[in-house]
């Protein structure tokens, strides 16, 4: 995959935009310095406030390009779920992280060469100084950090699949109860049939989009829109939908899938019978 979800690298054009600021505070005061220097205190109060204006926008700019995204858009199987970004230690590490993490990472990367030993060491070139250890992020990840970085590395490898935006998707089925009132109960014919009963989590907190389309010629059947509300128990959200669509209980002939709210990925087409020629 050659996109990244985030850039860590702040563009050049806020630096130069702090110059100028700077430069437009400067000018400003001498020109009334000279002027008046009974009027250099009322100067240099609106000198820092036309500062702080300049300075506002290619700071903002410079803050917002450098915070890591979240899920946002389909990264393939690898997207992570709201709240996580992709790690890179190295090009290809999709380890689910928080932003926080990823900045670490990348810094650790950048400043590598200044924590192995110039000597060499028992374990090559790769040696650490003493007080770094290998971060062990991916196999061969031989950059040096700190014990606490290591370990949180090797957390969030046993982590990273909880993180995906996987929609994993299941379902159990569900008969209606009769209907009382005191002591007198009705039912249809139709009450006892299982219904589906529709079951998804890795997916973000939201309004998931839900199709039941035709196996064989792909034909929309039914739609939902239904809440993700959070999962607790695993990262993200779950969904539970009764859907009100009886279980044939025969060969699959249908498919649920469901559209993340944030992502807009679809889960894997999940195969039911929901056709009946006769109920």
């Amino acid at each position: 995959m050659t996109k990244k979800q985030t850039s860590l690298v702040a563009p050049r054009p806020h630096v130069q935009r702090l110059r100028e600021c700077g430069s437009l505070r400067t000018n400003r005061f001498i020109r009334k310095g000279k002027a008046s220097a009974r009027a250099s205190r009322g100067w240099r109060r609106w000198s820092a406030v036309a500062f702080l204006f300049c300075l506002v926008p290619s700071t903002l700019a410079a803050i917002l390009t450098t915070v890591p995204a979240m899920a946002a858009g389909d990264w393939g199987p690898d997207t992570c779920l709201e709240g996580f970004v992709w790690r890179e230690a190295v090009p290809i590490d999709h380890t689910c992280v928080s932003g926080a993490t990823r900045a670490q990472t990348a810094y650790d990367n950048s400043v590598a060469a200044t924590r192995r030993s110039p000597t060499g060491g028992v374990y090559g070139p790769d040696t650490c100084l003493s007080g770094w250890v290998w971060r062990e992020a991916v196999s061969g990840d031989h950059v040096c950090v700190t014990g606490a970085t290591r370990t949180q590395a090797s957390y969030d490898n046993t982590q990273t699949s909880a993180r995906k935006n996987s929609l994993t998707t299941f379902y159990g089925t569900y008969t209606i109860p009769p209907r009382c009132v005191g002591d007198v109960c009705t039912s249809t014919s139709t009450d006892s049939i299982p219904r589906f009963r529709l079951t998804a989590d890795h997916v973000n907190i939201g309004v998931a989009h839900v199709e039941l389309r035709q196996l064989l010629s792909n034909a929309l059947l039914a739609t939902w829109s239904t809440y993700a509300w959070p999962a607790y128990y695993t990262p993200g959200g779950r969904v539970n939908l009764d859907t009100g669509r009886f279980d044939c209980q025969h060969s699959v002939d249908s498919y649920f899938r469901i559209q993340d709210p944030t992502s807009t990925r679809w889960s894997a087409p999940h195969g039911v019978s929901s056709i009946c020629s006769v109920l």
